[in-house]
């Protein structure tokens, strides 16, 4: 395993991070008036957080991080420009915290010692919450549709 390899993965994993931030404040001001607004902009706050981690992370490589990513072209095509319900919002970025976590967990075994023990012992942990969150909130939303049909 090469250091390039290590810091091309870290890379693609922070823009991916840094993407899902972006894309959670998108949802949020997307339903701005909704209850979960807030919730939203909480998970965007937690994937911005995973983004600076993985910054410190490349910088202590000597590498210089990117600032951009796609996450959020995964999830958004089904949003602009479409009337949507919460739910299917919220279906859309549950499939994409599972791909992310999927990314992770598909990372450790090309990552030097240190960058694997971030990711296993903290980034895959807060990955599996905000998964959780979002699996959560569909959950709950489904009941919903459920009781008012």
């Amino acid at each position: 395993m090469g250091e390039e390899t290590a810091v091309h993965i870290l890379m693609a994993l922070r823009m991916g991070e840094i993407s899902a931030a972006e894309t959670y404040e998108s949802a949020a001001r997307f339903f701005p008036s909704s209850e979960i607004s807030f919730e939203l902009s909480q998970l965007a706050a937690e994937h911005a957080k995973r983004a600076r981690k993985l910054r410190r992370c490349l910088r202590q490589i000597g590498t210089a991080a990117g600032a951009s990513a796609q996450w959020g072209g995964f999830v958004f095509p089904k949003l602009d420009g479409i009337q949507c319900t919460e739910l299917e919002m919220l279906t859309a970025l549950q499939e994409a915290e599972q791909q992310a976590l999927c990314a992770y967990q598909n990372s450790l075994g090309r990552l030097d010692e240190t960058s694997q023990a971030l990711v296993r012992h903290e980034l895959i942990p807060e990955q599996e919450l905000t998964d959780n969150v979002v699996t959560t909130l569909c959950d709950g939303m489904r009941l919903l549709a459920r009781k008012s049909a």
